[in-house]
């Protein structure tokens, strides 16, 4: 397996899922990550961001939801690849976040450990493609 880092940029308002999202970051220990409560500052950060290499974000957020976060940063930039947190399990919001692009979608509440083996298998994918 490859030592190379990769930097992420997790979107979540909630303390629970902020703490499980950094607990699976720390057991991948190839992650170095910036951290925003709403879509609306994420959005400020990643529209200048060159290298992301994935983002974690919640849907229902203040400001502005992960969706609406992710539709305009797809309309001024190439968007990382993506995993979509939320406790709505609607096939509209699926739908929403998969025709966007969603690498994945984890419905609320998850536990570290499978958040982490989407995390793994997103490290090991990159690692097979050199980048």
């Amino acid at each position: 397996m490859s030592n190379k880092k990769f930097s992420a940029v997790i979107v979540e308002d909630g303390l629970e899922y902020i703490e499980i999202i950094k607990a699976a970051m720390v057991m991948n220990g190839r992650f170095h990550f910036q951290h925003f409560e709403n879509g609306w500052d994420a959005f400020n950060y990643l529209k200048d961001q060159e290298k992301v290499d994935l983002l974690i974000t919640d849907i229902v957020m203040p400001k502005m939801d992960g969706l609406q976060m992710v539709e305009r940063l797809k309309d001024i930039r190439r968007l990382p690849p993506t995993i979509f947190l939320s406790m709505k399990s609607e096939d509209s919001f699926v739908s929403k976040a998969m025709s966007l692009g969603a690498l994945d979608y984890i419905k609320k509440p998850f536990s570290p450990m499978q958040l982490l083996e989407k995390i793994n298998q997103f490290a090991k994918a990159k690692d097979a493609m050199g980048s």
